[in-house]
């Protein structure tokens, strides 16, 4: 999401994926965001093979990404070996496979109800991986939710994005940050993101977001939608799909209270039943969220009629 799960060159674009009712393709960073004020010693660059996403460490052996960067049609697990996975913690810059603090990946897990663009059904849904880093790396990890991010966040509330992903909006000339991006959303009501996307396509694993002028892009997938709270941040989401641009529609996220029990039964099974999935505090209630609303809904309402049925995962 970027910022707000990424492709460069006309090469990229055209390799977009295909869906029954509208065409799918990758696209992932936050458009609009700032240098980030702060390190995130949890956040997490991917490289999965030849291409890279966003990530959150929960754990000291576990960071979550989006399930279309691990995802390979043509393994026969669908999920790309382990070995051609590395994760870089922490690091604030944008860097590469090769920097020295690069962790390699010893376990894949992902979801084994992800729909891919190519699948049956409402392309990303349960678009969640769960990878296993091969070296335990301390950590003072978000906390996982366990409610529905509408439970957790009014509508119109603040949450924020992170990630290194494409920070214009035009797909055929992209640029990247050198630094880590972070961008201000609003959460957005079911509603109304059904109008901006058909209501097939968002699922209840799902989640709308907006934000003035900014918004996730290509290579943000996978990356965190948090809110910061008395005792530490609180992760919501990860960046999935969205607007080929990265303008003018609502994001669409991961849900991480609807898939947080798979997250920690997952672990478990795997021998670390440390993970848990803990409630948020409702959210207060009033206060300017019917404003907010206007401001985030008008130019997208402005905006509908010039726009296609074309997304990416980012």
């Amino acid at each position: 999401m970027a910022i707000k799960q990424f492709f460069v060159g006309l090469a990229l674009v055209v390799s977009y994926f295909t869906h029954a009712q509208t065409d799918l393709s990758v696209s992932p960073r936050v458009v609009g965001g700032d240098d980030a004020a702060e390190n995130y010693p949890w956040m997490a660059q991917v490289f999965v093979g030849h291409s890279r996403c966003g990530g959150v460490q929960i754990a000291d052996n576990w960071v979550l990404t989006a399930a279309h960067c691990t995802y390979q049609t043509d393994s026969e697990d669908k999920y790309i070996d382990p070995s051609q996975v590395s994760v870089v913690l922490g690091v604030q810059q944008r860097v590469t496979s090769s920097h020295s603090r690069a962790i390699s990946v010893s376990e894949i897990y992902q979801h084994p109800l992800y729909v891919s663009p190519s699948s049956f059904g409402a392309a990303y849904d349960y678009d969640v991986s769960l990878l296993r880093l091969a070296s335990a790396q301390p950590i003072s990890a978000p906390v996982l939710n366990a409610n529905q991010v509408k439970d957790a966040v009014n509508i119109g509330g603040l949450m924020s994005l992170l990630g290194f992903g494409r920070i214009n909006t035009d797909p055929l000339n992209s640029v990247y940050p050198e630094v880590l991006q972070q961008g201000a959303l609003r959460l957005y009501d079911a509603e109304k993101c059904a109008e901006a996307w058909p209501s097939s396509t968002v699922t209840e694993r799902m989640f709308c977001a907006y934000g003035t002028n900014q918004d996730a892009c290509s290579g943000d997938s996978g990356g965190p939608v948090i809110i910061n709270e008395p005792n530490g941040v609180r992760l919501l989401g990860l960046v999935s799909w969205g607007s080929i641009a990265c303008k003018n529609k609502p994001g669409v996220y991961t849900d991480i209270g609807k898939v947080c029990l798979w997250i920690t039964d997952t672990a478990s099974l795997a021998g670390d039943s440390r993970l848990e999935c803990t409630q948020a505090e409702p959210p207060a209630s009033g206060g300017g969220a019917s404003f907010w609303l206007i401001l985030i809904g008008l130019p997208l309402l402005l905006s509908r009629r010039k726009l296609s049925n074309v997304h990416l995962r980012r």
